[in-house]
């Protein structure tokens, strides 16, 4: 009789669902001896903020949260700024307002949530109001978009970012509101130049003869012009540039000179010589950079008939920069009385230019030596007796 049953269709039915059964409750065993502690937990990959949450649940997850902004509160290190050409305005931190349950209330698993944080009204205004007030931001209401800036600042807020700093400059609500003319020289163009073929030089290579200097660049005559340019146009397209960016912030890198020339006492080119010279096995460069947060403009322009102009374009800076000249004539000896002179004495010339910078509270912050040249001082050739 048990023979019959085990071979019947009942006992093959039965001993399937029991299969099943037990397979079926193994899987559920295996998941939740995998998953069963992360059940009521945030899963992986779950940020508030910057504050990782996964793995915890949500009474962790806020108390993490609200432990982590009080540390970001009661760390002195932490500093928050809006500035402009190097002043800033330093933001009291404790003027902003977290909303920790609503940031935890809006959680999605697995991806990174906004911790809510905001600046009240008055908040707002206190911050506008003083920001305007600083030294450097004289003349500068209504240039740029203060919702913007504050709009950023409280991203960084929060992220809880260790630091924060703004610069205005990207903010501007019309660029055209700060450009000036910052600097406008002249200069003759060298012997064998002609302007005219310079400039149309130029504009081959730069539109409407305007070259870009974005900020934090630097910058090369060589790559500026094509290997086509001629030496002595590279040179006073060098001097040029180097006699207008004299009294700014620009650094130079690279220079070069000519240190012989005739006529110390009048020639041109002395404190703005610049060599600028192809070889292929040396090569004259001249190199500078644009080292501010702003952004500046070249503009060639035809000043006379052998004369080139330059003009630098651009936000003018807060600081007051001076440029200081000191130059000492090196006297050539004279020729013996009497004596027949086969070419005459020449005078040398030392030539020192410092920068002088000075800040918003008239304080010399920086003096630099930005031009050394030296002309050494030739005796007259005269006949042997």
């Amino acid at each position: 009789m048990f023979s019959s049953f085990r071979n019947s269709d009942l006992a093959y039915y039965l001993y399937t669902a029991f299969v099943l059964i037990l397979g079926i409750g193994s899987l559920i065993f295996f998941y939740f001896m995998v998953t069963g502690f992360n059940i009521g937990v945030y899963e992986a990959n779950t940020l508030v903020g910057s504050v990782y949450v996964g793995g915890l649940s949500e009474s962790e997850a806020e108390a993490k949260v609200r432990d982590r902004v009080e540390q970001w509160f009661d760390d002195d290190t932490i500093v928050y700024e809006i500035g402009y050409q190097g002043y800033y305005y330093e933001i009291d931190r404790d003027l902003f307002s977290f909303d920790i349950s609503g940031s935890i209330d809006n959680i999605r698993d697995g991806t990174r949530n906004p911790l809510l944080v905001e600046l009240s009204p008055q908040a707002m205004a206190n911050i506008d109001f003083e920001l305007h007030n600083e030294p450097f931001m004289s003349g500068l209401q209504g240039i740029f978009n203060f919702d913007d800036v504050m709009n950023e600042v409280l991203n960084d807020a929060g992220d809880l970012q260790q630091f924060s700093r703004h610069q205005l400059n990207h903010y501007t609500i019309d660029d055209a509101q700060l450009v000036e003319v910052i600097n406008d020289i002249t200069i003759p163009v060298q012997s064998g130049t002609d302007v005219d073929t310079l400039l149309a030089n130029i504009e081959a290579v730069h539109d409407d003869l305007t070259i870009p200097l974005p900020a934090h660049s630097i910058y090369s005559v060589f790559d500026l012009f094509p290997q086509t340019t001629a030496s002595s146009e590279l040179n006073t397209i060098g001097s040029a540039i180097l006699d207008l960016i004299k009294p700014t912030h620009f650094d130079i890198y690279e220079r070069h000179y000519n240190p012989q020339i005739s006529d110390v006492h009048n020639n041109p080119y002395i404190g703005r010589n610049v060599r600028v010279n192809r070889h292929p096995n040396l090569n004259y460069d001249f190199r500078f950079e644009n080292p501010t947060y702003l952004d500046y403009e070249l503009e060639f322009y035809r000043a006379g008939v052998d004369t080139l102009g330059l003009r630098l374009n651009g936000a003018p800076s807060l600081d007051r920069v001076e440029i200081e000249n000191e130059e000492t004539i090196l006297h050539h000896n004279e020729a013996p009385d009497g004596a027949t002179i086969i070419e005459p004495g020449q005078d040398g010339k030392v030539v020192f230019i410092y920068r002088n910078v000075y800040d918003l509270d008239d304080n010399r912050i920086s003096r630099t030596i930005i031009v050394f040249e030296y002309y050494e001082p030739f005796d007259p050739i005269v006949e042997d007796e």
